[in-house]
């Protein structure tokens, strides 16, 4: 992954680059699940 794009409440796009993920998914008390992980649905 090398960046994960997302729509915000004003219905633009941003882009999180996957060090931003990485850091926000290593602060989180649960299991952060990407489109990309099984489990997903």
């Amino acid at each position: 992954m090398s960046g994960l794009q997302s729509k915000v409440h004003t219905n633009g796009k941003i882009t999180l680059q996957e060090g931003t993920i990485r850091k926000f998914k290593a602060n989180l008390r649960h299991e952060l699940i990407l489109s990309e992980d099984a489990g997903y649905r």
